[in-house]
């Protein structure tokens, strides 16, 4: 920007106009330019002095301008409100007049899209630190070519990539010396070149993988969502949804609830979506994308239960027939005696899949079959039984870690959980603290510290209250068995409270016991 307001060539008693926020890199500047007897004249922005700017448009500048006026500088987005400006209003009020306009970019580039043409600058300026996630000490300047076509600025300092006319021995002509009819003589010949190789790989994933329309729209989902967390604490002053009398109209539009709660999914492999949350960069799915999504996963029948014949060689091999008697004695034994303390699993739905024909199952796999059967053994009196608990564990475990965690789905976490406590029960304490972590992530991945309710109309794999009771049970059991688990190894808890927002679980009706 330094460059820029050097070119202008300013003569004593002209001016330059700013607002008094303006970002201190460009502020001083300007205000350096005081020396040459150039006039900086600062636009009050604080309520007590001329009312509060929510943006800067031309009538921001009316007052302040006149005919020695030769520039205003101005950012595109305000560093510490992050408030709008309409630059492409400046320009069309001042730029016809001779008055040169000078934007910093710096919080607008690498966040949403930006066309310099469009706004119609003199030249804009910004570093790539900030939203193109480079080191510091690279920046890119423009300028406008009607700009070196009447200037012919001469940089204020000049290096071997600022000249035109060198010559390829390096050695220094007598002759006049010849820019580049560019903003390219405002270069010089060395270059961050780590800087430059990381803004190229940026540049790469931002435009080809990000999209700036979805960066845009995620960065707007973190304001509903402050918005949002704001009025739950009751406050009075929330923060402003958009800029006031902003041109930019396609900016200014924040993407409705369901399209936020649409671009939170993405769809799993078990017909459900995994859940990204608002600080999330593989957001991606928005718009159309989302829409094919969640139509995707209401058609496509759920693939995590297709896979269950894969594994019976693992059965096999582990001489386990799952009709055998013994599969019906372990779960006998587990929902008599450990069920009250293993409520992330819901008993009907479980019975159900395990006793119908195990095809496309919700709430039955046989990876959560053999976790149930390792505990339910261990409470059996028959001692063959109970020797079978670890053949249990070990298949499950097989299965698990095969393709638990790539596959994940509600059983995955279940069978997680159970895994955890037998390891903890038989005292591998780091292990079953690893399964529980396992368990307790998928769960967050696949969202259930979000309540089902505001996802039943995307979610292809909650049909039903029931799956929505489900759902909100495996959630609180997780968290139930968060605290259990950490007391009883003294660390710290996994999932807090205060970061769910899932409704209490209907109480199921207790039959009194019978009385003789």
């Amino acid at each position: 920007m330094g460059y820029f307001m050097h070119s202008l060539k300013l003569q004593p008693g002209e001016n330059v106009v700013i607002l008094d926020c303006e970002h201190p890199n460009q502020a001083y500047g300007w205000l350096s330019l005081r020396s040459l007897g150039v006039e900086v004249r600062q636009v009050p922005t604080e309520s007590e002095k001329d009312g509060f700017v929510t943006t800067a448009n031309a009538n921001t500048f009316a007052a302040y301008v006149d005919d020695k006026t030769r520039a205003i500088g101005i950012s595109s987005i305000m560093f510490h409100s992050g408030q709008w400006n309409d630059v492409t209003d400046i320009c069309a009020a001042y730029r016809p007049r001779g008055i040169h306009v000078l934007a910093d970019l710096t919080q607008q580039v690498g966040f949403t899209d930006v066309d310099v043409q469009a706004l119609g600058v003199s030249a804009a300026a910004f570093s790539l630190h900030k939203g193109l996630n480079c080191p510091l000490g690279l920046a890119a300047l423009y300028v406008h070519e009607d700009f070196i076509r009447d200037l012919d600025p001469t940089p204020p300092i000049v290096g071997y990539g600022s000249v035109s006319n060198t010559s390829e021995d390096f050695m220094i002509p007598n002759g006049p010396i010849e820019f580049h009819p560019s903003a390219r003589r405002y270069e010089h010949a060395n270059m961050n070149l780590m800087a430059a190789s990381a803004a190229r790989a940026f540049l790469q994933f931002y435009l080809d993988i990000m999209g700036p329309e979805d960066v845009k729209d995620h960065l707007y989902s973190l304001g509903d969502a402050l918005r949002e967390k704001c009025k739950r604490l009751g406050m009075q002053e929330m923060p402003v949804q958009e800029a006031a009398n902003s041109t930019f109209e396609g900016m200014n539009e924040s993407p409705d609830l369901a399209t936020q709660a649409q671009s939170e999914l993405q769809l799993g492999l078990d017909g459900s979506l995994i859940y990204h949350g608002p600080t999330s960069i593989y957001r991606a799915q928005t718009g159309n994308q989302a829409q094919r999504a969640i139509k995707d996963s209401k058609t496509q029948p759920p693939l995590y239960s297709g896979s269950e014949s894969n594994f019976s060689h693992v059965l096999e091999h582990f001489g386990i027939n799952i009709d055998d008697e013994v599969i019906a004695k372990a779960l006998m034994q587990f929902f008599k005696w450990q069920y009250p303390q293993f409520m992330f699993i819901y008993r009907e739905g479980f019975l159900r899949d395990h006793l119908g024909d195990r095809v496309n199952c919700k709430y039955w796999s046989s990876a959560l079959l053999l976790s149930i059967c390792a505990l339910g053994t261990l409470m059996s009196t028959d001692e063959e039984d109970r020797r079978s608990s670890e053949q249990f564990f070990t298949a499950a475990e097989s299965i698990l870690m095969v393709t638990g965690m790539t596959m994940p789905s509600i059983v995955t976490v279940q069978a997680f959980l159970c895994l955890a406590f037998y390891e903890i029960g038989r005292g591998n304490l780091s292990k079953g603290w690893g399964f529980s972590g396992i368990a307790f992530r998928i769960a967050q991945d696949l969202g259930f510290q979000k309540d089902p309710k505001n996802w039943i109309s995307y979610d292809a794999s909650l049909t039903t209250d029931e799956d929505v009771e489900i759902r909100r049970r495996i959630y609180w059991g997780c968290y139930i068995s968060d605290k259990l688990i950490s007391l009883i190894l003294g660390r710290p808890v996994f999932l807090y409270y205060d970061d769910a927002e899932v409704e209490p679980i209907q109480q199921q009706p207790c039959a009194p016991f019978p009385t003789r």
